[in-house]
């Protein structure tokens, strides 16, 4: 048996389905909404090029050696204009150190980059 979970963007719903490989039958499926679902490496590439490609930053990328880390955020309160999308934190790090700013965060559920503190970027 194996349980396979897929990420929904309309609904922000979790997926998780356990299929017995064995006879090739699906045994059970359950819908989670706003449930913390890890990110797939093509939703990793997609927030990357994004970001590398935001006329805001991408003096930063020019200008510096980054590499880009992803960590999921999830908005908990339904006032946050970030409830129910699929959204992640790009950490920025040259070398060992991390940049302090700028905060950049990207909205897969509305292909947007969030840039915080855009007057620190770097040019």
């Amino acid at each position: 048996m194996v349980n396979v979970i897929h990420y929904r963007y309309r609904g922000d719903e979790t997926i998780l389905t356990t299929v017995d490989l064995r006879h090739g039958e699906v045994l059970k499926r359950e819908i989670l909404v706003q449930f913390p679902t890890a990110l797939a490496q093509e939703e990793i590439t997609r927030a990357e090029e994004m970001a590398r490609a935001d006329s805001r930053l991408q003096g930063l990328f020019a200008a510096q050696r980054l590499h880009v880390e992803a960590r999921p955020l999830q908005a908990a309160a339904p006032q946050d204009p970030l409830f129910g999308h699929r959204v992640m934190h790009l950490l920025l790090r040259n070398g060992n150190a991390y940049l302090t700013t700028p905060r950049v965060l990207v909205d897969l559920s509305t292909e947007t980059v969030l840039v915080d503190d855009p007057s620190d970027i770097a040019k």
